[in-house]
């Protein structure tokens, strides 16, 4: 049974008390929502000395449940990934690779030829997705092509409208630049002001602090795409 909106809005109101969690776990698990079980487990797994048997557990829970837990993401495996916590998913990869049937294909000139395809249906899929009600870091990474796609990624961003308010990172990456910490310079490197500008943007994002993380993507015109939502 779907969760109501009040209960979804409790939930990602802070603190996140796992009593409230728990409270849940009990009605889902009455219910034969294999969420509830999922919940419990990691409850249990937070508090565990040797938390090793739970994620097993954990782990063949969700395999068992895949199509209920991630709804149409199930079937993209190899495109989507995803951290649990407490029954919902708050951190999620996405990923398009040059070689996938729907990946973005380019003329001639250079420029896709369709300003729509798999990263779009992805990202629209993880918002729609109950289990990510209270996601709190996305990567999109696509191969950056020289960032080629940037229509591509744009429109994906434009489904996060309806994704939840409690978002706070969003990192854009090149999936043939993996990006990490190390490429951010030194703090006493001169470059790092500039840096920070050009790789790095903070926004207020539907009433709540959001940043922007880039490597080779023009963070400008995510940030512009995002802001312009402001206020809501």
């Amino acid at each position: 049974m779907p969760l109501s909106d009040d209960l979804i809005a409790a939930l990602r109101r802070p603190p996140q008390d796992v009593e409230r969690f728990l409270v849940l776990s009990d009605r889902l698990q009455q219910e034969g929502d294999p969420r509830g079980e999922l919940i419990a487990l990691q409850a249990k797994r937070q508090e565990a000395a040797d938390e090793a048997p739970l994620r097993a557990l954990e782990a063949q829970l969700i395999q068992n449940h895949d199509r209920a837990l991630l709804g149409k993401l199930w079937k993209s495996p190899s495109a989507f990934s995803h951290d649990w916590e407490l029954g919902f998913i708050r951190r999620a990869t996405l990923r398009v690779h040059e070689g996938d049937p729907e990946a973005p294909t380019y003329s001639r000139a250079r420029q896709p030829r369709r300003r729509t395809g798999k990263l779009v249906r992805l990202t629209k899929d993880l918002m729609e997705l109950e289990s990510a009600a209270l996601l709190e870091e996305l990567d999109l990474a696509v191969p950056a092509r020289e960032w080629t796609e940037t229509n591509t990624v744009l429109d994906a961003l434009v489904e996060l409208v309806a994704g939840p308010p409690t978002l706070r990172v969003l990192r854009l990456r090149d999936l043939q630049r993996p990006y990490n910490d190390d490429d951010i310079p030194a703090v006493d490197d001169f470059r790092m002001p500039d840096f920070e500008a050009a790789h790095r943007r903070e926004l207020t994002w539907r009433g709540r602090p959001l940043r922007i993380e880039t490597d080779t993507f023009p963070i400008d015109a995510a940030a512009d795409l995002l802001g312009a939502w402001e206020p809501i």
